[in-house]
């Protein structure tokens, strides 16, 4: 029969039980636990090893700790599904990689590590198809700041400069075509912007002019680097 003091009083068994389960379910040792509620170790200690009379303050504590230690333990399970989570694969679509290339025609790679928080390495093996899969907590940044990217917009909106930079050139729609290499509708459908040119067009047009492609397509005043 368990020996108490007349100063003291008893924890409630489904307390002291409540205790030692949540204790092993977060695995927490007998100095951790104690830390936690606001006891001396050893009353843990005493109590794990089936004892169950203590001081009032103590078995205060004792009977108020379930409540944070439940908060505890649903701080660690939403922990470990984050992990989990996180370690889920997401597919890149072709979609994505596509506004992933759009955005390389106005950004460096350093500008789109600072710009999404993914590694340069990372980005350059996505847009290299060597990583047609990203983890989730990845793919969730990009689409946080890139595949926010409204395809309904189109670079057209921006009045280009092909026929400013042809003019200062001195030659015609149909001089220019026949140095690119192309139909003279091209050009003069991109002038008018009745159309919109696939990456590899407009990279053409910056390489001829030697200017940028996002001053090119009226997306920035930089004219070279």
């Amino acid at each position: 029969m368990e020996k108490h003091f007349s100063n003291t009083v008893e924890v409630p068994s489904e307390a002291r039980q409540e205790v030692l389960d949540l204790m092993a379910r977060l695995n927490w040792s007998n100095r951790y636990a104690a830390e936690r509620i606001g006891v001396a170790r050893n009353i843990v200690q005493r109590m794990s090893q089936g004892e169950t009379f203590f001081r009032q303050e103590h078995v205060d504590k004792l009977i108020a700790a379930p409540e944070m230690m439940k908060r505890k333990l649903e701080e660690k399970k939403k922990r470990q599904e984050s992990n989990q989570t996180n370690h889920m694969m997401k597919e890149i679509s072709e979609w994505q990689l596509g506004v992933l290339n759009d955005y390389l025609m106005f950004y460096s790679y350093e500008e789109l590590h600072q710009l999404t928080g993914v590694s340069r390495t990372l980005l350059m093996g996505i847009v290299n198809r060597k990583r047609t899969a990203v983890q989730l907590s990845v793919y969730e940044k990009l689409a946080d700041k890139l595949y926010k990217f409204d395809r309904r917009y189109s670079r057209l909106q921006a009045k280009n400069r092909i026929k400013e930079l042809r003019e200062e050139k001195g030659i015609s729609q149909e001089q220019l075509a026949k140095e690119l290499g192309v139909d003279v509708s091209l050009v003069r459908g991109v002038e008018k912007q009745v159309n919109e040119p696939a990456t590899d067009t407009w990279q053409m047009f910056s390489e001829y002019f030697g200017v940028w492609v996002s001053y090119l397509i009226g997306a920035s005043d930089r004219r070279v680097r």
